[in-house]
């Protein structure tokens, strides 16, 4: 196990005490380096709340209130103070503080000002400059708990010595010398390996120290020495260019790696510098991230999961010729196909077929079939609601919803062994659907149309309910930030979201019920189910009073039997659908600590891989899925 020992350690490295005479800076006025300098540069915005002007202490835990002369605070620079700094023209030296108390006790959240208080031409005898080129990018900041503040000095092109004035309530102010120079710069390539997976707001601070300093001495540390060259880089996938180092010379290279939090780190020796004064042609070094431990046991109550059917069902070609014969012979996909065909045929019907079904069903014979089943034609074309239409063409739009379905769930993972082994479960919650029948593609809000949740608890106990048990698995650590989740079971039976899509989705919105802004199907006076739907349609009470005079053997009972001889293809094709199956996944994803204290609150870059099985059938399948520690 490498998850934890070195959290809190290398937390603490990160907030140390490097300079950057030649480097770049982020420009942010967010420092990578974690519980150092989390300020923005908005000092003394009055529009931005809680902001603070130059030398105001107002954060929580500053308690010197510049009421009195009392020295109470020390400022110590972590730069050198005995000779100007020299920084090359046109970049930048990002350069740090401590603010402590007369016992040397960190001050936290200091309020701290950086201000150039003189400029002077060292060609013309010191001779004061009252124009100048270079600036400091945050001329105010406020420090961490542990009273370490930073911000960046921009050199300009002017060949000019500033001299830097750092302040503090109930503090001496201090004073350091910048020289702006024409140096020699030679520049080098830094590309960095990582093993895991790092987040897409992921940044790296890089820094570059005299070769005199060994990666041992910096990798834990606590107190970094000065940096001969500081930069934050944005992406692994290209390297980090060191604008300005001392060409012929090497250097020790250390890089941190950061999201909300710190998640890797690496550092290498012996780096070289390109020829001076060539920004074409540098040098090249690669430093390998290690990740930062992290734990991951913990309880992910906002867990996200998308199961992707496409390849299981695919778009069907609807229509009367589909051949649906001998449906137990038939691959999974053709069989959702042939439902669904099933359904829309019903529909589809302009009276023709359900009339001969009558007529069959009632024993009807002669010119008392022909007449009856002409009534039953010309009332059906006659009775006929527009949502009827919608449902002979609804086949796509439930395939689409089983095609990828959304649960959320809370899923837990227990504390891994010293093997990094781990056991875990899935609480699935709900599902996420989207029915899109009625939606329009150009509305802009066509994305969140249809939307509805539907809860595992709320599926009234039907045979076909699509609800799922919890899920119990194992799993395994894997390099770096990454995880894997052993193949295991999950009994969701996608036949049964396909009928229950059918059932007490499409069926109930197209006969009045509908989807209200907080994502709830509302049923008050829709039908029940399909065959509700069907025969509010098909209404045997009054069809079988138009025939009363002309085939008084056409009951309502005798009708209600014709409509389940009408739907016995539909039903047929649904006892297919839904005979007993289950899933088989596994899984692999990473994790991400975003609250900075060693336990892993996110999921991440989750992908599942698997199968549907159904007897001695199965068709891959994937997903994918994310969780939160909420």
């Amino acid at each position: 196990m490498r998850r934890f020992a070195f959290a809190v350690l290398f937390l603490a490295l990160l907030a140390g005490c490097g300079s950057s005479p030649e480097g770049q800076d982020n420009q942010t006025g967010t420092d990578i380096i974690i519980g150092y300098d989390t300020t923005q540069d908005t000092a003394g915005d009055p529009d931005i709340p809680g902001t603070d002007t130059i030398g105001e202490d107002t954060v929580v835990g500053d308690n010197a209130t510049g009421d009195t002369t009392e020295i109470t605070r020390v400022i110590n620079l972590q730069v050198n103070t005995d000779e100007p700094i020299q920084v090359a023209v046109d970049q930048k030296f990002t350069f740090r503080a401590q603010v402590v108390d007369t016992q040397g006790t960190p001050v936290a959240n200091p309020a701290v000002s950086f201000t150039i208080t003189y400029v002077e031409d060292p060609t013309a005898a010191g001779e004061e400059v009252l124009e100048y080129d270079s600036m400091i990018l945050r001329p105010s900041a406020v420090g961490d708990a542990e009273g370490k503040v930073s911000t960046t000095f921009q050199a300009g092109k002017d060949l000019f010595l500033y001299t830097i004035t750092v302040s503090c309530k109930g503090a001496e102010s201090r004073e350091f010398q910048i020289l702006v120079a024409e140096l020699d710069c030679g520049c080098t390539n830094v590309s960095m390996t990582y093993e895991g997976v790092p987040g897409d707001g992921a940044s790296y601070r890089v820094l570059a120290f005299d070769s005199s300093v060994t990666c041992d001495s910096v990798i834990n540390s606590t107190d970094l020495p000065m940096a001969a060259a500081e930069i934050i880089h944005g992406s692994i996938e290209e390297p980090a260019v060191i604008p300005c180092l001392t060409p012929g010379s090497t250097y020790t290279v250390l890089v941190a790696a950061a999201e909300t939090c710190a998640f890797a780190k690496g550092c290498t020796e012996g780096l070289t510098v390109g020829a001076a004064n060539d920004p074409e042609n540098c040098a090249s070094g690669t430093v390998a991230l290690e990740g930062i431990d992290v734990s991951i046991g913990a309880v992910y109550n906002s867990s996200k999961n998308k199961l992707t059917f496409n390849s299981v069902i695919p778009a069907c070609t609807f229509g009367p010729t589909m051949n649906c014969t001998d449906l137990g012979s038939k691959s999974i996909g053709e069989q959702g196909c042939c439902y669904l065909n099933q359904v829309q045929l019903l529909f589809a019907d302009d009276g023709t077929a359900f009339a001969s079904v009558l007529a069959d069903t009632a024993g009807l014979e002669g010119a008392t079939r022909t007449s009856a089943v002409t009534a039953v034609e010309n009332w059906v074309a006659g009775n006929t609601p527009a949502w009827v239409d919608k449902a002979a063409g609804m086949g796509s739009f439930v395939r689409n919803v089983m095609a990828q379905t959304n649960l959320e769930s809370i899923i837990t993972i227990n504390a891994p062994d010293q093997d990094g082994k781990f056991t875990g479960k899935t609480d699935w919650r709900r599902y996420v659907l989207f029915w899109k029948l009625d939606c329009d593609p150009a509305d802009p809000d066509y994305f969140q149309c249809g939307k509805v949740f539907v809860s595992m608890t709320g599926m009234g106990g039907i045979a076909y309910a699509p609800d799922i048990t919890d899920s119990s698995f194992t799993g395994s650590l894997g390099v770096a930030n990454n995880f894997s989740i052993d193949t295991h079971t999950v009994d969701f039976n996608p036949g049964r979201m396909l009928v229950y899509t059918v059932n007490k989705l499409a069926a109930q919105t197209l006969t009045g019920g509908y989807i209200n802004a907080s994502n709830e199907l509302i049923t008050v006076g829709a039908a029940v189910d399909l065959k509700d739907a069907y025969m509010r349609w098909i209404d045997c009470a009054a069809i079988s009073a138009e025939l009363a005079s002309i085939a008084p053997a056409v009951t309502e009972e005798v009708c209600a039997s014709a409509i389940d001889a009408a739907m016995a293809n539909v039903n047929a094709a649904a006892d297919a659908i839904l005979v007993p199956s289950h899933l088989e996944l596994a899984g692999t994803g990473s994790y991400t600590d975003s609250s900075c204290d060693g336990i892993a609150d996110e999921l991440g870059s989750g992908v599942y891989t698997g199968s549907w099985v159904r007897g001695t059938q199965t068709a891959e399948m994937t997903g994918n899925f994310s969780g939160i520690d909420d």
